[in-house]
């Protein structure tokens, strides 16, 4: 796995409403995972939980680690680490029946959104003034949907990188993207950030951030949508 800097792990949690390939599932996930699991309220909830951390254990073998010795860390504003390595970065996203998993080399941040309705006040609130321009110039409200969640994703893989998460509003940098690449425009001094926009499933953003220009590449990112009937038989 080492000649691929970044990887990304997909899949649908629909198939974990089997009773049993969930109880499978479950029981495969780590003993801090479960009792985070069990204190969500709502069953989809718990799917993408352990739908979450199926995907980093497939990805921690892949890359040489024992996923039994799956211990995290978190750091200061709460992005999870693993213990003990520090040569592999991960991050975790899930929206709608969706869950991705970001095994990296390098930091790494990635978010999923499933496009739907929207209250585009939102993005006057929360964006930037250029961003909410952007989205209402498109010609239809499908194409405005579609460009908000773009940007949603966008922006929200960039502040997973850095791990500031709260500590960053969304409106203390702006994204945009510009033929091949995405500029952004911020008032932190990272360094310079690159992203890779993934296509997934119809319907769903996806997009990976990272410091390392690898991330920038299509060859430099891999992705692999799998199946839990088939993971969990």
């Amino acid at each position: 796995m080492r000649d691929i800097a970044t990887k990304i792990y997909a899949a649908n949690v629909t198939p974990l409403k089997d009773g049993a390939l969930y109880n499978a599932a479950y029981y495969m996930a780590t003993e801090e995972r479960r009792k985070k699991t069990d204190g969500f309220r709502f069953e989809r909830d718990r799917r993408l939980s352990v739908g979450a951390e199926l995907l980093l254990m497939k990805g921690l073998e892949e890359w040489g680690i024992n996923p039994k010795e799956i211990k995290y860390y978190y750091g200061k504003n709460g992005k999870p680490c693993l213990a003990g390595k520090q040569d592999i970065y991960f991050n975790i996203s899930h929206s709608g029946e969706a869950v991705i998993c970001a095994v990296s080399l390098f930091e790494v941040g990635c978010d999923i959104e499933k496009v739907s309705d929207v209250n585009l006040k939102i993005a006057e609130r929360f964006f930037c003034e250029d961003e909410y321009e952007m989205i209402m110039s498109q010609k239809t409200e499908e194409l405005k949907r579609e460009m908000f969640f773009r940007l949603w994703t966008l922006k929200e893989s960039f502040i997973k990188l850095t791990g500031m998460g709260i500590g960053m509003p969304m409106k203390s940098f702006s994204i945009k993207p510009d033929k091949d690449k995405i500029i952004v425009k911020q008032e932190h001094a990272f360094n310079a950030c690159y992203f890779q926009e993934l296509f997934l499933w119809k319907n769903y953003k996806c997009s990976v951030c990272g410091f390392d220009s690898s991330i920038g590449i299509k060859s430099g990112v891999s992705f692999e949508i799998l199946n839990f009937c088939d993971m969990l038989k």
